[in-house]
């Protein structure tokens, strides 16, 4: 597996201390042995782990992998919701220098065989029960599929005889600690799929270094300490929010992980209040819930300072209303999975910049606006925004012509964003390049319209796609669950709300269509390609040419 790395950058990253020889292991040997007796994980299963027990577990674990034949370097699945397992597995991974790659839940069996055949896993580990589904079916029709031999190993009490159960392999089984893995620092630590909005899912090579320097930075940036504070993890696991800022923030900073598994944003409340929780991060639509309860009365959690926000542009409105009438800051933060959250507002920061900015670059990260020929562009316009710094992804699994558009040779990422900045380091992202739809020659951004609407009463949530069109090209659809089905919205009533609200009538789509749920990524994102397939369908079914 080559990995791209650019020299002269390695030296840089290498003199100023941002890459150094320890690796994830040994900063999880620190942690233990400096929160030995401090809760690690707690999860809503009732289950509470200390770095000690998380440890033990982990050893068991990586033993059993062993004794399977895994060693460094050899690459392991994960399917498998936010428990606290999930991160005792990573653990172990890398106490043997095993790769992990996690998946979403709602994966499909090709999807998975497709990715599975891609890493040459040699063990997948799956959750055996997922909300009443037996997932035992899932895996026994697939694995059946793949080009290569793989054990299965299922995660949650035994529900057969087989052995291969984690329950009953840490009950079972006794392993003393393993050697050191023999990996280094700048080896692959993890794979990250991305969520697959507009192509199929890439498979995002991340090494010890790339992890570690970003999230120390990143727990720099929000001042965290293990005194202090206690993270609520809404996100899945597997995508780089969970994972980065939920496991391994956390465990650099000897701080406690609380997962909830099914999200409800009532019961989320209630477990951040119990816990006493200090922050909490994930994409839009998980403090949109939140906000929207607490308007509603429910109690704003006693210890939560912060929510930081990412996966998406943050409208203004929601930080202004959340901080006015629940003194909760909402603070913007972006980035990708391959270059994970680089900018940000500091909470301290956040009612200065007052949504206007989506933040400012991370220590140690470059960043540019550039635009199609890729020069520079000037302040105050727009172009497409590009990183670079230690944080930044080494490829993408057996895919080097993706890996070279998206990576160039200097060890700039290309991020596929619209952004504009003030030429004094504050930077605003406005929505994806794919996010733009051009009506007639103007460009219109469909999350600026999208975020128009916030507050609508008749509107829970609308989701905005391109719509072909013979004499503009295109125009905007908007997809919109209703806050009621027997009082719908119509363009006219959208068109009134903007007026009292002083928003150009231009920010409305010129179609709606009514539907029960957006489709959207496990991170909170939209997947407009779904929405676009959804319209076609149903233009299809009204044409004149199906009728006859």
């Amino acid at each position: 597996m080559e990995l791209k790395i650019n020299k002269a950058q390695q030296k840089i990253y290498e003199e100023k201390g941002l890459w150094t020889e320890k690796t994830l292991l040994d900063y999880w040997n620190e942690a233990v042995e400096k929160f030995g007796d401090k809760e690690y994980l707690i999860d809503n299963l009732g289950r509470r782990y200390t770095y000690k027990e998380v440890d033990r577990q982990a050893d068991i674990i990586a033993g059993f992998m062993a004794e399977r034949g895994l060693k460094a370097g050899d690459r392991v699945s994960l399917l498998c919701p936010p428990r606290n397992e999930y991160a005792v597995i990573v653990m172990a991974c890398f106490k043997l220098g095993v790769v992990m790659g996690g998946f979403k839940m709602r994966i499909g069996g090709d999807e998975w065989v497709e990715l599975v055949n891609r890493m040459k896993a040699k063990m997948n580990f799956c959750i055996a029960d997922y909300r009443g589904d037996d997932m035992r079916v899932f895996m026994e029709h697939n694995s059946a599929l793949l080009d290569h031999d793989a054990d299965t190993v299922y995660i949650g009490p035994p529900m057969d005889d087989t052995n291969f159960y984690i329950d009953r392999i840490l009950e079972e089984k006794k392993y003393d600690r393993l050697p050191r893995p023999d990996c280094t620092s700048n080896d692959v630590a993890a794979i990250i799929f991305t969520s697959g909005t507009t192509k199929g899912s890439k498979g995002v090579l991340l090494t010890h270094n790339n992890i570690i320097s970003s999230e120390l930075v990143y727990n720099k940036m929000l001042g965290l300490t293990p005194e202090e504070d206690k993270m609520f993890m809404p996100c899945p696991l597997s995508h780089a929010i969970g994972f980065h800022h939920g496991i391994v923030a956390n465990m650099l900073y000897g701080g406690t992980l609380v997962l909830l598994e099914p999200y409800r944003p009532d019961v989320a409340l209630d477990m951040m209040e119990e816990e006493k929780c200090t922050y909490s991060m994930g994409a839009t639509p998980f403090i949109y819930d939140y906000l929207k309860l607490m308007d509603q009365g429910y109690k704003k959690p006693s210890s939560l300072k912060f929510y930081v926000c990412g996966g998406a542009p943050v409208p203004y409105k929601m930080t202004k209303h959340a901080w006015e009438k629940h003194q909760l800051i909402v603070c913007e933060c972006y980035g990708s999975t391959e270059s994970v959250p680089h900018v940000i507002v500091p909470p301290e920061k956040a009612m200065e910049m007052e949504g206007k900015w989506s933040g400012i670059a991370m220590d140690n990260i470059e960043v540019r606006i550039i635009d199609k020929e890729g020069n520079d562009v000037k302040p105050g316009e727009e172009g497409q925004e590009i990183s670079r710094g230690p944080n930044v992804f080494v490829g993408y699994l057996e895919n080097p012509e993706d890996t070279a558009e998206a990576l160039d040779d200097d060890g700039w990422f290309y991020s596929g964003d619209l952004c504009y900045g003030d030429g004094e380091g504050h930077i605003k992202i406005s929505g994806r390049i794919k996010d733009i739809i051009i009506r007639g020659g103007e460009n219109f951004n469909l999350c600026e319209m999208e975020a128009a609407f916030m507050g609508c009463p008749q509107i829970k949530q609308i989701g905005i796609c391109a719509m072909k069109d013979e004499r503009f090209g295109e125009r905007a659809c908007g997809f919109i669950v209703p806050e009621n089905w027997d009082d719908l919205p119509t363009l006219e009533s959208m068109h009134a709300f903007l007026r009292a609200n002083d928003v150009s009538k231009w920010f409305c789509p010129e179609r709606i269509e009514f539907i029960d749920e957006i489709p959207m990524t496990d991170s909170g994102k939209i997947r407009r390609n779904l929405l676009v397939k959804e319209l076609d369908r149903r233009l299809a079914a009204e044409s004149p040419e199906k009728e006859a």
